[in-house]
């Protein structure tokens, strides 16, 4: 085809303009029918046999972009965990023993959730939420004590203990399947979510 196209000087463009440049810069071109007795390709068989022993040598070339943004994102989580470990052990230890891995998609992600419930989940897994407790610690109340149990009114004391709300509490399922809020929380159940929002809002609690 290319020598039809140089005879003829005529064809499709791409090719009239590779024979034109060729020309000017003194390139010529040569179909080579076999690479046998070719040294650069025999060079490059041998080369390609050598790396299959297992005591080739090994070439250390640049990363490719991909490969180093992998590498960025990977040291990247592994220093944002070791950091979340070490912040845990001095603050946010309750937060932690319910999720103690680091993930970079919040436990809500995807989930049926109304936002107003996702926040009261996580202040209650945080256990900065609005109990008399947490009040008191706050100084926004006078006393953290229950009025009915003479013991500090929590947020676990409220949903999971209190006898002020036995009876409601009774109709939910989440009361026989765990001891304590933080074992509720740890299961990650969404069904056992919107049963305790479900719960708090029926019990008129602020939380």
């Amino acid at each position: 085809m290319l020598e039809t196209v140089r005879e003829e000087k005529a064809g499709p463009a791409v090719l009239v303009e590779i024979l034109n440049i060729a020309q000017a810069w003194g390139t010529s071109f040569q179909w080579i029918p076999s690479h046998v007795s070719i040294e650069g390709n025999e060079i490059a068989d041998g080369l390609a046999k050598l790396g299959l022993q297992d005591d080739a040598p090994v070439f250390h070339n640049r990363l490719f972009m991909k490969d180093a943004i992998h590498r960025f994102r990977s040291i990247s989580e592994q220093q944002t965990t070791q950091w979340y470990q070490e912040y845990s052990t001095e603050k946010g230890k309750k937060f932690y023993d319910i999720q103690p891995a680091f993930s970079t998609k919040p436990w809500y992600t995807n989930v049926d959730l109304p936002g107003s419930d996702v926040r009261l989940i996580n202040r209650l897994m945080t256990g900065h939420d609005f109990s008399k407790f947490w009040l008191a610690r706050m100084k926004l109340e006078e006393t953290e004590e229950c009025e009915l149990c003479d013991e500090p009114e929590t947020a676990d004391h409220l949903i999971m203990h209190c006898p002020r709300f036995g009876i409601l509490r009774s109709k939910f399922d989440f009361e026989l399947q765990f001891h304590s809020l933080q074992d509720l929380l740890k299961s990650k159940n969404m069904k056992v979510y919107r049963e305790v929002t479900d719960f708090i809002r029926q019990a008129k609690l602020s939380l």
